[in-house]
């Protein structure tokens, strides 16, 4: 064999040797699993990853296994009543009367208290302008008023039940009182009243005429 062959086939032993070597560096830097340099990475990202979710939850944010906020139910709340004021004892129920003058009687109802009177020498308060005026007074919610009849009262039924001095009235949230000075009517809601005599007319409260 000439010395030209045996340098070529030294050179190609070479070769393939450095190529075996190569293989076999490659082979044990992937590992068993298949496990690379790419796949390090892989893994240290996924478990970055699960890290920062273990972190967010044991920080208190929320996650979408977090239960979803719940609205505070409305609450309603119903308005108390004004306290009435309290109906005297042995107070009569009487839709109409008449004072034992039979100068001033009174209806009451539901809605209010309407009283008229038949002789008068007071003068009204400040007002609307007319000749009887006075004459009538109304109680309601709305407060006191003074209205123009367009006739003078006609006066008491000859069978008018009459409210005796001292004695009380009370329909639905009225009350009225006579005695010798004359009427007392009164709201029990808000103590609205007014006081009506042959000589004299008050009203007070909230709803007083002003």
């Amino acid at each position: 064999m000439s010395s030209a062959v045996k340098v070529t086939l030294g050179v190609l032993a070479g070769v393939v040797v450095l190529l075996f070597v190569v293989l076999v560096w490659a082979l044990l830097l992937r590992g068993p699993g298949g496990t690379g340099a790419s796949g390090g990475e892989s893994s240290t990202s996924e478990t970055s990853a699960s890290g920062e979710d273990a972190t967010a939850t044991d920080d208190g944010t929320a996650t979408e296994s977090d239960s979803p906020s719940q609205e505070p139910t409305p609450t309603t709340s119903e308005s108390t009543p004004a306290e009435l004021a309290p109906v005297p004892d042995g107070a009569l129920e009487l839709t109409s009367f008449t004072l034992p003058s039979r100068n001033i009687s009174c209806s009451m109802s539901e809605s209010g208290v309407i009283c008229e009177i038949g002789d008068s020498t007071f003068t009204p308060p400040a007002g609307p302008t007319c000749d009887l005026r006075g004459k009538i007074v109304v109680l309601s919610d709305d407060g006191v008023e003074l209205p123009c009849p367009e006739t003078a009262p006609p006066g008491p039924d000859e069978g008018a039940a009459v409210l005796e001095y001292g004695q009380t009235s009370s329909v639905g949230t009225w009350l009225c009182t006579s005695s010798d000075r004359g009427v007392e009517c009164s709201s029990r809601a808000d103590g609205t009243g007014f006081t009506l005599a042959r000589a004299s007319f008050t009203s007070y409260g909230p709803g007083r005429l002003m």
